[in-house]
């Protein structure tokens, strides 16, 4: 971090120190109670987005929704599993601009209203086009959520309560045309009160900043993170990060996309945003579902609990050398299976499953998005989440066609390739993924820029300037 004089700062001031009008359980406190239940609503976004997926297995089941959608062959089938995360892909035309144009909030609330018209038209469709159609415009307005959300409730949270994460939920199933209909209508409950709630909801205070609204971010820090005091020194430290933070931001802010390769910082969280996007679905094989539900939210669970504990460093440790580990043992028992079947085999291959799952579960849930969001700086943040968004709906495209094909063909010799993804994980992990437990935004930007901004202040030296002169010549008035 640059310190107001311009200098780099060798040690990153702590905010444990800084005195702070809240209790230290947030539970106890009427201003952080309010505001992490906003929270918690943002993240009803992965259930707007992510209940149509897990939705579509049940309704396979059901022999009427066959029926009125003319009984679609494999083909169709496949292009309609395949078509929600077509429309994602779309979306990234809108979902990396809409939230720093219009604001975190309302760019959520847009995005629900378009998951509630996919909905609706879904539930009354009565051919496969029109289902596959209403699936697109669902994921479409998936993405926009999935992308602004993160980064509302990370830009909104409490210094002390980065670490928060939450699980998607189930399905109905009813009779007749109805079994299928009415959980296609539910898909709209959490948009709709998400459009409902989030108008009350405080928009962010870094992008409130950057649009020259100083007042109206501090008011929303002082609310909200120090329960209306007139006066907070870890408020009054927020601001100044968050100013130093937009300032450094500055000559990005025109730069749209080429702003991630500007420098050696932009350019190494654009590549960990876009392993974690590849990670989080080129490790997922196997067709097992049923019990892994409860498993995999119990250690999903458990990992969210541990990221602020463990830090998020030791969870992707953990995670990807417990994967392979697992998944190198699943291979050998599956050829061992395929050479000379054994019902004992069998068993191991599903219980080393599980293992592996259950290590995917306690980063690669609650981190894949949650990582790159306090990673990005906040000009970039909603443009990294929708790059990563992008990468994985590309994953899930692939994947639900190169899969079955390549299994089929290989066996379980495929299941070499992700051995070797999975190894590849392991180092990318240890070499290139930083901690970033107990800092704040703008102390975690330090870690990726602190480099560029020593080159910067050394060039200025050489030119004979002051070493912020060109820092200096950027306000937080013109940022826009």
């Amino acid at each position: 971090m640059v310190s107001s004089g311009g200098n780099t700062a060798g040690a990153i001031a702590s905010i444990a120190h800084i005195k702070n009008n809240t209790h230290r359980n947030w539970w106890m406190d009427p201003g952080l109670r309010k505001l992490n239940l906003f929270i918690v609503i943002l993240f009803l976004a992965s259930a707007s987005g992510g209940f149509d997926g897990s939705l579509i297995n049940g309704l396979e089941s059901i022999p009427r929704w066959f029926t009125d959608l003319g009984n679609p062959d494999t083909k169709r089938q496949s292009l309609i599993i395949a078509s929600q995360s077509i429309g994602g892909v779309a979306a990234f035309l809108v979902s990396p601009w809409l939230p720093d144009v219009i604001g975190r909030k309302w760019t959520i609330v847009v995005g629900n209203a378009i998951i509630i018209a996919g909905a609706v038209g879904q539930t009354f469709t009565h051919d496969s086009g029109a289902y596959i159609g209403t699936r697109m415009i669902i994921g479409f307005g998936g993405v926009i959520c999935a992308v602004a959300s993160p980064s509302l409730a990370t830009e909104l949270a409490h210094p002390r309560q980065f670490g928060k994460s939450w699980m998607a939920f189930g399905t109905l199933n009813l009779s007749p045309s109805w079994s299928w209909r009415l959980p296609t209508l539910f898909q709209a409950v959490p948009a709709l009160f998400q459009i409902v709630v989030i108008p009350f909801c405080p928009e962010s205070p870094r992008h409130l900043l950057r649009q020259g609204r100083e007042e109206e971010a501090k008011a929303v820090l002082l609310k909200y993170h120090a329960n209306g005091a007139e006066q907070d020194d870890l408020v009054d430290f927020q601001m100044s990060e968050i100013k130093q933070q937009l300032i450094n931001d500055a000559e990005l802010n025109n730069a749209s996309f080429s702003m991630f390769f500007k420098t050696a910082g932009m350019r190494k969280r654009l590549a960990i945003v876009i392993i974690v996007a590849f990670m989080s679905h080129y490790t997922q094989t196997s067709g097992i579902n049923g019990g892994l539900a409860v498993w995999n939210a119990f250690w999903a669970i458990a990992g969210a609990s541990n990221v602020d504990r463990l830090g998020r460093r030791t969870l992707w440790l953990t995670s990807t050398i417990g994967m392979l580990v697992s998944y190198i043992i699943v291979t050998a028992l599956s050829a061992t299976y395929a050479r000379t079947p054994n019902q004992g085999v069998g068993y191991g291959v599903i219980v080393f499953l599980f293992i592996f799952f259950a290590f995917y579960d306690i980063a690669l849930t609650p981190l894949t998005v949650g990582y790159p969001t306090e990673i990005l700086p906040t000009k970039a943040r909603a443009k990294g989440l929708g790059i990563e968004y992008l990468c994985v709906y590309i994953a899930l495209v692939f994947n639900s066609y190169l899969n079955p094909i390549a299994l089929d063909a290989l066996g379980w010799k495929y299941y070499l390739v992700y051995v070797f993804i999975l190894a590849a994980m392991v180092v990318t992990v240890y070499f290139f993924f930083p901690e970033t437990r107990g800092k704040s935004l703008e102390e975690i930007s330090d870690i990726f820029d602190h480099k560029d901004l020593q080159h910067e202040a050394e060039a200025a030296r050489e030119e004979g300037a002051p070493e912020d002169a060109k820092i200096s010549k950027t306000s937080i008035a013109h940022l826009e």
